[in-house]
């Protein structure tokens, strides 16, 4: 659907707004159709007719976003303002002839499309959604700009200048706007390029999709993007005013953090002891809401009474003590992102989904091991045993598996995930999992439950030896690292490939590696990758991958040619 606006001012406080509220979802710009290396950019004349301008609304999920395309000078006239999609990947060419292209090659997570910007473009939220809360958006810089800026042209500087000490940036700053258009007070800077620091190694041209978080903004309608930068001139930015953005999530109560559990002292847990549940023929049973979900807990007044089922909600950053007396702390020692508070779940625990979540798509959450069953698969203790054995070459394994239900009846598919694997051949592939790794359960489809179940190679007649407990955190909400990674740091060898690849880093160890087809499907998993891992790509098709290293918290692309 087209909609026409008023252009005054910063050509954004016309838009029109519908006060509705609704379940918000990520807009990920897959549903507009563009063919591979092509651009919607509103030349076809599509939008509405405004005398000079035709202006449309890009609509992807739950938003809208503005596009002019300007005839003032006749036809076929220019893009003037907002947004444009496209699919070109070209990350090498510099000059505005390359304006259309993001500078990773492709959209985030591996995605085909994705939008452009220019300077002061905005959207809105479909049916007005005067009160919807934004978790975040990914964005990164446009080829055309990033080349700028490291190599200088005949309008704009290379930063850092001839002796890499001019103190450049590039700054995009997002306000937000109310349902009568009023430009709220808050607002979130984000440096696309930055060259302040009096240390040149610390540097940096953003070439990677990164996530920033708009939560700081509140309750909002829409948002303003506008650009800054240290080169300018008399006519303006000499830098040219691009950015490209991806992945708009907007906050309908989705993402399930663990953080709104009121913890007052550090060191905390809560584990149903309070007995705040329902009375159960010895147990308290507690649904923990949080956000659209509820966690099942069980608290048993047996033998003096036990948490005996279900989720805990902790903020212990105990990540060294052994045995079941640390058993509430994840072996990271914190949550996602340096947050306080995550979950520690028993295995056979259960998840409702509730309000606008229920029979809907799960995107996934944050795992990792609890201090407990780290250490027990390191170290070994009086029940179970240490993984790989005294040799190192007993092939153990500790398994996660996820499983839907949809009006309780079990859906086909699962999701399993190895927070523990030996089973390689060559030993300096085990791994134990100890940092907060992302779980993707999309492929689940719609539900409205989920259970989650242990298994081990460790196990006897009673069921598994190695400790039954995981650590969850960011439950339903998408993956937020931010991306650290520099092209320097990780490169995929030989590129284009044939039968195999290898990665090498100047980090060393490299915690996952994931190839993805252009149409984001996974192809390869590898854990644990050092230099001298060699991946076999033989069953890969021939065309263009996307490599995604994800490594301490942090997330890098780049793209892979098989031939």
């Amino acid at each position: 659907m087209k909609k026409m606006y008023n252009l005054a001012g910063m050509a954004v406080l016309g838009l029109m707004m519908n006060a509705q509220n609704i379940n918000a979802q990520v807009s990920d710009f897959e549903s507009i159709n563009l063919a591979p290396e092509s651009v919607w950019d509103g030349s076809d004349l599509s939008g509405s007719n405004n005398n000079t301008n035709f202006t449309s609304i890009i609509e992807s999920g739950d938003a809208g976003f503005l596009n002019v395309w300007d005839i003032t000078w006749g036809l076929p006239g220019y893009w003037s303002g907002g947004f444009a999609v496209s699919s070109h990947t070209d990350t090498i060419s510099s000059g505005a002839g390359n304006l259309w292209s993001a500078v990773p090659g492709i959209g985030n997570n591996g995605s085909l499309t994705y939008l452009v910007s220019q300077n002061n473009s905005a959207f809105e939220f479909k049916n007005g959604a005067a009160d919807t809360s934004v978790a975040g958006i990914y964005l990164t810089n446009g080829t055309y700009a990033a080349m700028s800026m490291r190599d200088g042209d005949s309008f704009a500087k290379k930063f850092g200048g001839a002796t890499g000490n001019d103190p450049d940036w590039f700054k995009l700053t997002i306000k937000a706007f109310d349902e009568n258009g009023d430009i709220l007070p808050d607002s979130v800077d984000f440096y696309l390029a930055d060259f302040q620091d009096a240390n040149n190694a610390n540097d940096y041209i953003i070439t990677d999709w990164t996530f920033v978080d708009l939560s700081s903004l509140g309750n909002v309608s829409g948002l303003v993007f506008s650009l800054n930068s240290s080169d300018t001139g008399s006519l303006g930015m000499n830098t040219p005013s691009f950015f490209c953005m991806d992945d708009v999530l907007s906050d309908g109560g989705a993402l399930i953090d663990m953080e709104d559990f009121g913890f007052t002292t550090a060191d905390s847990v809560w584990n149903g002891s309070d007995m705040l549940g329902k009375p159960n023929d010895p147990n308290f049973v507690s649904w923990a809401p949080d956000g659209e979900a509820e966690f099942f807990n069980s608290f048993t007044t047996s033998y003096g009474g036990y948490w005996n089922k279900g989720f805990a909600f902790s903020n212990i950053t105990d990540s060294t003590t052994s045995g079941s007396g640390n058993i509430y702390s994840a072996k990271p020692a914190m949550g996602v992102l340096n947050s306080s508070n995550y979950a520690v779940v028993q295995d056979g625990s259960r998840v409702l989904l509730t309000g606008a979540a229920a029979n809907e798509i799960v995107t996934g959450f944050y795992v990792t091991n609890s201090t407990f069953a780290y250490n027990s698969m390191r170290d070994g203790d009086t029940f179970a045993k240490q993984f790989g054995g005294a040799t190192g070459n007993d092939p153990d394994w500790f398994e996660l598996t996820v499983r839907g239900f949809t009006n309780g009846v079990m859906n086909s598919d699962t999701v399993s995930f190895y927070l523990a694997d030996f089973r390689n051949s060559d030993n300096t592939k085990d791994y134990i999992l100890d940092t907060w790794q992302w779980v993707d359960l999309t492929s689940l489809g719609a539900v409205d439950s989920l259970t989650f179940t242990l298994n081990s190679s460790d196990a006897g007649k009673w069921g598994i030896n190695t400790p039954a407990f995981f650590a969850m955190d960011n439950f339903n909400g998408i993956s937020t690292s931010i991306a650290k990674f520099t092209r320097a740091e990780a490169q995929v060898y030989p590129n284009p490939a044939h039968h195999q690849i290898s990665i090498q880093s100047e980090n060393g160890v490299i915690d996952l590696v994931q190839i993805f087809d252009m149409k984001g499907a996974l192809q390869l998993t590898a854990y644990q990758v050092t230099n001298q891992t060699v991946i076999r790509i033989e069953d890969l098709e021939t065309g263009v991958y996307v490599v995604t290293y994800i490594d301490k918290g942090t997330v890098f692309t780049q793209r892979l040619i098989v031939q």
